[in-house]
C-alpha cells in the first residue's frame, strides 16, 4: 500500500476518534421500593385454623372486679396467651359494638408510617361470632388499611372466655392513652367511665366532672353524640338522662330526622309520666304561632318603619336574650 495513502488514512482515524463525546454509562434502574404490607411473622392465614376463643353470644357469668394495680401489659397477657398473628381480611373486622372512641383523629401520620413499614404491630381482636371479629384495639390501622386497598391485616386473636367486658374496656381505653389530650366530650364520658377514680388526674378534670360523666355515661351513644355536635348541651344531657323511655324517643327521631332535639323540647318530655310515640310526636308537632300584642308607642319609637316580619324578628330575638 502506497506509504502517504496509509499517513493519510491514520490521520483522519485520529481526528475522528478525537471529536466522539464521550458519555458516561448509564446508571442501571433501581428497583422500586414495594413497602411489606403484611406483618410478617404468621404461620398460618386460613381461617380454619383460627383458634376457638370461646365466643359466646349472651354470658349470665357475673364479672370479676378488677385489682387497681393489675397493668394493661399484663391483662393484653392474660387475655392473648397466644403469641401468635392471623392475617383476617378487612371485612372481617368490626368495631367494638358499644364504641368508646368515636373520632378516629387524624390518620396522615400513622398512613405514612404503614405505607412504608407495613403494620408492625398487630390488631387485637375477639371473635364477634359467624366468623367476624371484634377490634379491640387497632381501629386507626384497620382504616388506613382500608385506605391503602390492602385486603387483609395482621391480628392476634384472643380468648373470648377470659375476655370480660371489664377487660375489653380497659384494653380499648389504654391502648389510645396517646389520644387523651383530644378527646372529644362523649369519649371523655366514656374513657372516664373506664378509668375510674383514675379519670381526674388521667384526664385532668375535677371532681365534680368526674361525677357528672359518671351520670351521664347513661345515655345512649346517639344522644353522647349529640353534646360532641352542640345539638345537646351538658344541663340538657343530665335532664335527657332521667328520661325513661329514652329507647322510644331515640326510635321516633331516628325514624323522623327532620325533628331537632332542643333544650325547650327535652323539658317538655321530661315533663310528661309516659311518653309514647304518640305523644313525642304531639310534642315535636309545629306550634302554631302566639299572638303577641306590642303597644302602639313602642312601635313608633323604636320599630317605626319595620314591616310586620322585621318586627317579629326582632320581638323574637328580644325573647331569647331576655330568657337566656
Amino acid at each position: 500500500m502506497n506509504i502517504e495513502k496509509m499517513k493519510a488514512f491514520a490521520q483522519a482515524q485520529r481526528e475522528s476518534e478525537e471529536s466522539m463525546e464521550i458519555r458516561p454509562a448509564p446508571k442501571p434502574a433501581e428497583p422500586e421500593y414495594q413497602p411489606e404490607a403484611i406483618y410478617i411473622p404468621i404461620e398460618d392465614d386460613k381461617p380454619s385454623e383460627m383458634p376457638d376463643d370461646g365466643f359466646a353470644a349472651v354470658s349470665n357469668e357475673e364479672e370479676p372486679e378488677l385489682p387497681e394495680t393489675e397493668t394493661i401489659e399484663a391483662i393484653i397477657a392474660k387475655c392473648f396467651p397466644e403469641d401468635k398473628s392471623y392475617n383476617i381480611e378487612l371485612d372481617r373486622l368490626l368495631p367494638l359494638r358499644s364504641p368508646i372512641f368515636t373520632d378516629g383523629g387524624e390518620l396522615s401520620e400513622l398512613s405514612s408510617s404503614i405505607a412504608r413499614m407495613g403494620i408492625t404491630e398487630p390488631l387485637l381482636v375477639r371473635s364477634a361470632g359467624n366468623g367476624e371479629y371484634e377490634i379491640l384495639s387497632g381501629n386507626r390501622r384497620r382504616t388506613v388499611a382500608e385506605q391503602l386497598m390492602w385486603v387483609k391485616v395482621p391480628c392476634r386473636i384472643g380468648d373470648g372466655k377470659l375476655i370480660t367486658e371489664e377487660y375489653a374496656n380497659r384494653i380499648v381505653v389504654e391502648t389510645n392513652r396517646q389520644r387523651f389530650p383530644e378527646l372529644t366530650l362523649s369519649e371523655q364520658i366514656r374513657v372516664s367511665a373506664v378509668l375510674g377514680e383514675r379519670a381526674e388526674k388521667e384526664l385532668g378534670i375535677t371532681s365534680e366532672q368526674s361525677e357528672l360523666y359518671g351520670r351521664l355515661n347513661d345515655l345512649e351513644q346517639e344522644f353522647l353524640l349529640m353534646l360532641d355536635s352542640g345539638t345537646v348541651g351538658i344541663l340538657d344531657a343530665e335532664v335527657l338522662r332521667r328520661i325513661k323511655e329514652r329507647a322510644v324517643l331515640l326510635n321516633v327521631l331516628k325514624r323522623h330526622p327532620e325533628m331537632k332535639l332542643t333544650s325547650g323540647k327535652i323539658r317538655e318530655l321530661s315533663g310528661v309520666d309516659s311518653l309514647t310515640e304518640r305523644v313525642i310526636l304531639e310534642i315535636f308537632r309545629p306550634k302554631p304561632p302566639v299572638m303577641v300584642a306590642v303597644p302602639a308607642e313602642l312601635i313608633l319609637e323604636y320599630l317605626g318603619g319595620k314591616t310586620a316580619e322585621e318586627i317579629s324578628e326582632i320581638v323574637s330575638a328580644a325573647v331569647r336574650m331576655y330568657c337566656s
